[in-house]
């Protein structure tokens, strides 16, 4: 072909080859350009809205942190196993309703059960306040931080709406921003908690109190509801759309999530009896007062904020999901087990560098692990599905930190620990070989 193009009787011939010419870039139509950027802003504020809401709710759950210690001697509580109850007990109230706000956001929206949850988080908060503040019984407390606990579990619903409302590429982005918007209740509320809790001690229930309701205020009146088609990428050509609807039309596999559910249960376990524990370790170690400790778990929220926001996503587009999720389970593994080797003289900045390991490798494990089990949700039970995760999940939080509890009241967490990091290797390795061999 070569010789006959290059020989003597074609020469001359300019256009023996036709060749298409380059056509001119294809200019956009008029009101185009203010479409998209009016999209972009309306994304923005969806996006900081949803943000917001996802900080403002867990305020109540982690400005109680410091106030662990104290308030079992308030109530007169000696056994560590009461502490266990404090946690089991929020988290028994949000297994009663788990399942029920993402099942029905499914039907009446997600706007509308977001609403409902976060003023029905207000009077709980409110209600535990009058608890601490007016001597109830111990007992009396942890009915109401149940009723608590049955408005705290919105994190399913908010999670189907990012699905719904944000392409599909941007969802475990969106994820990760959503696990960074908690952290940062992580770092306001132990800091905010302790410094409140110093002066009045059931000011952090109160103002806790009125942040939920500021977040249900917020969700009513920004948020918009979720209608019409998931939203696509601008600009996609139909070769790229055909592809992406292909993709999202394709049949799931719900028996790839069978391990990953498992993993979820252990990693609520894990997470559940961290932060339950934790703060009584420092306070037992070196007798921290209040605002120190609250200093402390902040400490190690930020570093938290900073790998969700900075790290995640590079580690998600350069390793995957899978393989994001496997390096932070070991670093979550390797912080546990430094704290749990440590002696009793250890310093307190070796203690902060353990579970700033531990928080580390949380903060690729959460965003991650979501994001990969709405790979295999259903078509439109998106919210059934998260359902059936958050059921897990928080049976996990209610048997975890009491049976934590009682293994630490008999010296027997060292000899549990052993298997309990067996299951979790072998858990995620398992899931991580049923991908690969897909």
């Amino acid at each position: 072909m070569v010789g006959v193009a290059f020989s003597p009787q074609w020469q001359g011939q300019r256009h023996a080859f036709p060749v298409t010419p380059l056509r001119p870039p294809r200019k956009l139509r008029p009101g185009t350009a203010r479409w998209c950027k009016e999209g972009i802003a309306a994304s923005n504020v969806k996006l900081w809205t949803l943000l917001t809401v996802s900080c403002l709710n867990l305020l109540s759950y982690t400005a109680m942190y410091p106030m662990t210690p104290k308030l079992m001697s308030r109530f007169a509580v000696h056994s560590d196993v009461g502490v266990g109850l404090v946690a089991s007990s929020f988290a028994l109230g949000r297994f009663c309703t788990t399942s029920l706000w993402p099942i029905l956001s499914d039907y009446i929206g997600r706007k509308k059960v977001l609403f409902m949850a976060l003023l029905g988080g207000a009077a709980g908060s409110a209600l535990q306040g009058i608890a601490i503040a007016c001597h109830w019984p111990f007992s009396a407390f942890l009915a109401v931080r149940g009723v608590a606990g049955m408005f705290s579990g919105i994190v399913p619903t908010v999670k189907a709406y990012i699905v719904d409302t944000f392409e599909a590429e941007e969802v475990p982005k969106v994820l990760a921003y959503r696990e960074a918007a908690g952290t940062m209740a992580f770092i306001l509320g132990p800091a905010l908690g302790g410094f409140l809790a110093a002066r009045i001690f059931a000011a952090p229930m109160f103002f806790s109190a009125f942040m939920s309701t500021w977040a249900a205020v917020l969700c009513l009146k920004v948020l918009p509801d979720p209608s019409g088609p998931r939203p696509q990428s601008v600009g996609l050509s139909s070769k790229t759309s055909s592809k992406t609807s292909s993709a999202k039309h394709a049949k799931p596999k719900p028996i790839l999530a069978v391990p990953l559910f498992l993993f979820s249960f252990i990693w609520a376990c894990t997470r559940t009896c961290f932060h339950s524990y934790f703060p009584l370790l420092l306070t037992r170690r070196f007798e921290l007062p209040l605002t120190r400790l609250g200093a402390v778990l902040t400490g190690i929220s930020f570093l938290v904020a900073i790998v969700q926001v900075c790290a995640f996503e590079f580690c998600r587009k350069r390793y995957g999901l899978e393989r994001t999720m496997v390096l932070g389970t070991f670093m979550v593994i390797s912080g546990l087990g430094n704290l749990v080797i440590s002696p009793p003289d250890t310093t307190l900045p070796w203690l902060f560098a353990s579970a700033a390991l531990y928080g580390a490798g949380s903060a690729l494990v959460s965003p991650a692990l979501p994001a990969s089990l709405i790979r295999y949700a259903p078509e439109g039970r998106t919210g059934a599905f998260m359902g059936i995760d958050s059921v897990i999940v928080n049976f996990g939080r209610i048997v975890a930190p009491s049976v934590f509890g009682l293994l630490l009241f008999s010296n027997y967490v060292g000899i549990c620990l052993g298997p309990v990091k067996v299951v979790t290797v072998a858990s995620a390795f398992a899931w991580l070989f049923v991908l690969v061999r897909r």
